[in-house]
C-alpha cells in the first residue's frame, strides 16, 4: 500500500469473527449478523468480509438490520490489526509516543463490534475501537435504524431512519468515503493531509439523522442533518476536545441513487447516484468567522 514518502507493509494482521455459546436472551439482544440471519458472510458482502455489499446485503441494511430468526446468540465481534510500517526515509520525529522514528511494528487497533436485531424493526451495527498508537479506546463507527415496509404514492417501497455518527457509513451500496479505499492504512506513517471534509473529518465527531425510502426497489432517496458533539460528549465517547470541528448548526446531508437489473435471472446489476454533504465550521471558537464547505460525490456500479 503507497503513501506519500513511504509504504506500509503488511498492515492486517487478523481478522477474527467470535461466535458465543448459545444461552436464553431477550430479543433486544441477538447475535451477530451471520448467526442471526443463518447465512455465511458472503451472502451479504461480495468479498465475503466486505466491504461492497450484494443485493441481500443491501436488503438486509435498508430494512434495519432485521432479517433472520435467531434468538438467542451474543451480538458482538472482534477485530484485531496491526502491522509493520517503514518509510522510505526516517521521520523527522517519532509519529506516536512510544515509537521509533521508523520501522515499527505496531498493534494498530482492536475493535468490538455489536450487530444485532433490537426490535421487530429496529437493529444496529456498533463499534468501539482501541487505538495502539493513542492506548485509549474510543466509539467508532455506529448505525442505528428504523425500517418498515409500506405503500408508498401507490408504490411498494420501504422507509426507515438512520441515526449514526459519520456522514456516509449509512449508505446501502457501501460505495461512499465511509466505506472507501485505502480500507487499512498504518497510523504511523505520512499521509495526504488534504480531502473533502466528507471524507471521514466528521467521522466520530458528529451525530446525526436522516430519513430514507426505497419506492419500487428502484429510487432510493435520503435526506437528513448532522450536529457536531460538544467537548463534554466528545470526552464522554473516549475522543478529545482538540479534534472539535466546532461545526455551526446543522450540516445537511443528502443521497440518492436508481438501481435496476437485467438478464434471464436479473444477473447484471447497475446502479448510478449522487451523494453530498454541506457544512460550516469554526476553526477557531473565539472568531466568528467560519469556514463553509460543501462536498458532492457521484458512484456508479
Amino acid at each position: 500500500m503507497h503513501v506519500p514518502a513511504g509504504r506500509s507493509g503488511g498492515c492486517a494482521v487478523a481478522l477474527l469473527v467470535l461466535m458465543f455459546p448459545a444461552f436464553p436472551r431477550d430479543a433486544c439482544a441477538v447475535p451477530s449478523f451471520a448467526r442471526q440471519t443463518g447465512m455465511p458472510c458472503s451472502q451479504c458482502h461480495t468479498l465475503s468480509f466486505g466491504p461492497a455489499l450484494t443485493a441481500y446485503g443491501r436488503q438486509f441494511k435498508l430494512n434495519g438490520y432485521t432479517f433472520g430468526e435467531a434468538h438467542s446468540q451474543m451480538p458482538l465481534a472482534l477485530m484485531i490489526q496491526g502491522g509493520l510500517s517503514r518509510a522510505d526515509q526516517p521521520l523527522p520525529a517519532a509519529p506516536a509516543p512510544h515509537f521509533a522514528n521508523n520501522d515499527n511494528i505496531s498493534l494498530d487497533q482492536v475493535s468490538v463490534f455489536v450487530g444485532s436485531r433490537l426490535t421487530e424493526h429496529v437493529g444496529m451495527l456498533g463499534q468501539a475501537t482501541y487505538s495502539g498508537e493513542k492506548r485509549h479506546f474510543n466509539w467508532d463507527n455506529t448505525d442505528i435504524r428504523y425500517a418498515r415496509p409500506l405503500t408508498l404514492l401507490g408504490s411498494d417501497a420501504v422507509v426507515g431512519i438512520s441515526v449514526n455518527n459519520n456522514p456516509t457509513v449509512q449508505d446501502l451500496w457501501n460505495a461512499t468515503p465511509a466505506w472507501g479505499y485505502p480500507y487499512i492504512s498504518s497510523p504511523l506513517l505520512p499521509t495526504p493531509a488534504a480531502n473533502p471534509i466528507i471524507t471521514g473529518a466528521l467521522a466520530q465527531l458528529v451525530l446525526g439523522a436522516t430519513a430514507y425510502t426505497l419506492i419500487r426497489d428502484h429510487v432510493y432517496l435520503e435526506a437528513g442533518a448532522y450536529r457536531g458533539l460538544s467537548d463534554r460528549w466528545l470526552n464522554n465517547v473516549g475522543l478529545y476536545p482538540s479534534a472539535n470541528p466546532h461545526i455551526r448548526g446543522g450540516a445537511p446531508y443528502w443521497r440518492a441513487a436508481y438501481q435496476f437489473s437485467e438478464g434471464e435471472h436479473r444477473e447484471h446489476y447497475y446502479s448510478v447516484g449522487t451523494f453530498g454533504l454541506d457544512v460550516k465550521v469554526q476553526p477557531d471558537p473565539s472568531v466568528a468567522d467560519t469556514d463553509h464547505f460543501t462536498d458532492l460525490g457521484f458512484d456508479a456500479v
